[in-house]
């Protein structure tokens, strides 16, 4: 037996298959579940209208139990509030390192910027004139900045103190 196919049949079966792979395939890439690689959209939080906290300091180890306390203080003064509070660590010994960071937090609308290690409590006078409506606390910083915009807290009270001040930017944004 030997089977022969007409070249009429043949071209039709040809042309139903690929229509069919065609629409298939265009199936698969028309199908949002072909392009679950991303992962779901997260919404973000309401930051606009919120006054917000920012502290900066080194990972120097000697700046490192006063960044610790006034994280705490932060963070327990924002609980229940509707302040944002955030933390920047990073490597800087000098003014100069210290400078573009604390612009950055200026660039973010941070209401107050604590600062923490000398590093930064140098290049706090040099950003004063870019952010007239942030507030400045330096902790523990070993220098007088002598600059009535510029808040120094240290000793045993400065968590609290820090955290008062904390309180206060619902009062006052």
């Amino acid at each position: 037996m030997t089977i022969t196919f007409a070249p009429l049949r043949t071209r039709a079966v040809v042309i139903g298959v690929g229509s069919i792979l065609a629409s298939l395939i265009a199936l698969f890439l028309w199908k949002p579940w072909a392009h679950d690689s991303a992962p779901p959209l997260v919404p973000a939080s309401d930051y606009s209208g919120r006054p917000s906290a920012c502290l900066a300091s080194s990972d120097d180890k000697d700046a490192q139990p006063d960044a610790r306390n006034a994280w705490l203080s932060m963070q327990n003064a924002a609980k229940g509030l509707r302040v944002n509070v955030q933390q920047l660590t990073v490597q800087a010994a000098a003014r100069q390192e210290a400078s573009p960071y604390l612009a950055g937090l200026i660039a973010q609308h941070c209401t107050l910027i604590v600062t923490v290690g000398p590093a930064f409590a140098t290049a706090v006078p040099d950003l004063l004139n870019a952010a007239s409506g942030t507030r400045f606390i330096v902790i523990n910083a070993g220098i007088d900045l002598h600059n009535p915009r510029i808040a120094q807290l240290s000793g045993q009270d400065a968590p609290a103190q820090l955290a008062e001040r904390v309180r206060d930017l619902t009062k006052h944004p």
